[in-house]
């Protein structure tokens, strides 16, 4: 059993942290250069879009307050076969987000620290998710002060933007005259990939306290709140910088030399503190996410069951997590690239959602508890599968990774092998 419960606090610090992270502060340039003005809108867009899916997912998580999230939600509604896909879906598509956020991290920080610049970036990347994986097995609470303290460096540099912005900002920088519908395509995976993270906390739902109510209003407050961050974050700084964020990779710098042009040296502290939280996110996703691979090996469905499903005296699944951190490091060594990697990430994010849509609608069909109506399910159903086409489409565009779909398909692999098993020798169905 756990050691100790989160509070509703502590569970919607988790799903802020995990949502608030690199994306933010780096995707600006990418939203400018896709869509101009309009890129400050983008996360409205998306969290429009997508809400259906959230009112089903948080009734999905009051039906089923267990760990395991979106594995246990199409396992129990809809098959174990199923449920497997969704769950190594979203396994891997957290495990993408991990080795991008930790990339993100060290490449800046090796830029700017000169002991760092003769080490391969590949072997820090590796190090640094090593260290967020032992101070995980050293029993650093998921939903505790670990949670206060990266919420807090991530709000330094959010207040920054709001106190510069405020005072920069320059509305005739705003011009939609050429805004088109191909404007809203193509920032959607780039905007719904900084909205992923409010289903985080499903993975660990076993442990909150009071799940059946806590989990929902979790994900609903912390939601909420976060589009209302990133949109007013997005407004004040192209009102403040404009299409100036296209030659810049580091926003909050750029902000800090204009509004601060006496003193640059306090723009690149908060800069540096924008980096350094994006650390918070990272770990905040593999600590979770390493429970889905330790629930899908729980439930039979890979080989090694009994090393895979390990826990320490800390209650932390460290062999499931260790796992999560070589997938995690090979991903990087994939590709490093922004682009490919929140496409991959949002694809497969985005595929275990569809399948989670599905049993939502199923829940709302068999539970009698269940609240939402029919057609919000179904509604969430189209959304995510024409996200899942258009993420296809990027994929296909920015070229398909060969050695993701290993990946993917080795799991599947597994997991068939370990089925057969199971009824051939074992005469156990699964």
């Amino acid at each position: 059993m756990p050691h100790h419960k989160i509070s509703l606090t502590g569970a919607t610090l988790i799903c802020l942290n995990t949502i608030v992270g690199a994306s933010l502060f780096i995707n600006p340039k990418e939203l400018t250069r896709l869509s101009g003005a309009l890129g400050c809108f983008g996360y409205l867009i998306a969290a429009i879009i997508i809400f259906p899916y959230i009112l089903s997912l948080a009734e999905l998580a009051k039906l089923q307050p267990v760990s395991g999230g979106l594995y246990v939600y199409s396992k129990t509604y809809i098959h174990s076969t199923v449920g497997f896909i969704t769950g190594w879906s979203y396994f891997l598509s957290k495990s993408v987000a991990v080795g991008f956020l930790v990339h993100t991290f060290v490449s800046y920080f090796q830029s700017k620290i000169v002991f760092l610049a003769p080490f391969s970036t590949y072997l820090l990347d590796a190090t640094t998710i090593l260290l967020l994986a032992i101070i995980n097995m050293l029993g650093v609470k998921t939903g505790g002060k670990i949670q206060y303290f990266f919420t807090t460096l991530k709000a330094l540099p959010i207040l920054f933007v709001f106190f510069a912005g405020f005072k920069l900002f320059n509305a005739s920088l705003f011009d939609f005259t050429q805004t088109t519908p191909r404007n809203v395509i193509g920032i959607l995976p780039i905007s719904l990939f900084a909205l992923a993270g409010f289903e985080m906390i499903c993975s660990v739902g076993g442990q909150v306290e009071n799940p059946t109510k806590n989990i929902k209003r979790a994900i609903l407050t912390a939601f909420s709140s976060v589009i209302v961050l990133y949109t007013l974050f997005s407004v004040l700084l192209y009102g403040a910088l404009g299409n100036s964020l296209l030659i810049t990779n580091a926003p909050i710098l750029s902000l800090g030399i204009k509004a601060l042009s006496g003193n640059p040296t306090i723009g690149r502290i908060v800069n540096g503190i924008v980096f350094s939280s994006i650390i918070g996110g990272a770990y905040c996703v593999l600590t979770s996410n390493c429970w889905n691979l330790y629930t899908l090996a729980n439930n039979n469905h890979l080989p090694g069951k009994t090393f895979l499903a390990k826990v320490s005296k800390k209650h932390v699944p460290w062999v499931s997590l260790l796992i999560e951190g070589c997938i995690a490091m090979l991903i990087i060594m994939i590709s490093s690239a922004q682009l490919p990697l929140q496409n991959m990430s949002v694809f497969a994010l985005y595929f275990s959602f569809l399948l989670t849509s599905i049993a939502a609608y199923k829940a709302v069909q068999k539970d009698q508890n269940a609240i939402i109506p029919k057609w919000l399910p179904l509604l969430a159903i189209l959304v995510c599968g024409g996200i899942v086409a258009i993420c296809l489409r990027n994929i296909i565009k920015f070229g398909i990774s060969f050695s993701f779909l290993s990946i993917f398909f080795t799991g599947c692999l597994l997991a068939l092998g370990k089925r057969i098993y199971l009824y051939k020798v074992k005469n156990i169905k699964i």
